[in-house]
């Protein structure tokens, strides 16, 4: 589900050292964010974190019916 837009924006979340990243649940590496991405059966939520910056994001599968 991911553009040709969004996909720079997880490649820069990727290099800050302080934004973790989770697919289904789990700690996920840069690689498997970037596939996951461009999946369209991927939701990504983001969490805040208390400077007000991006600090977690989570992709969760969603099921298509």
């Amino acid at each position: 589900m991911c553009d040709q837009a969004e996909k720079p924006i997880y490649e820069e979340l990727l290099r800050e050292r302080d934004v973790m990243f989770f697919v289904d649940g789990e700690s996920a590496t840069p690689s498997l964010v970037l596939e996951v991405a461009e999946q369209n059966n991927y939701m990504a939520d983001y969490v805040i974190g208390k400077e007000g910056k991006i600090s977690e994001v989570h992709f969760d599968r969603i099921d298509q019916t």
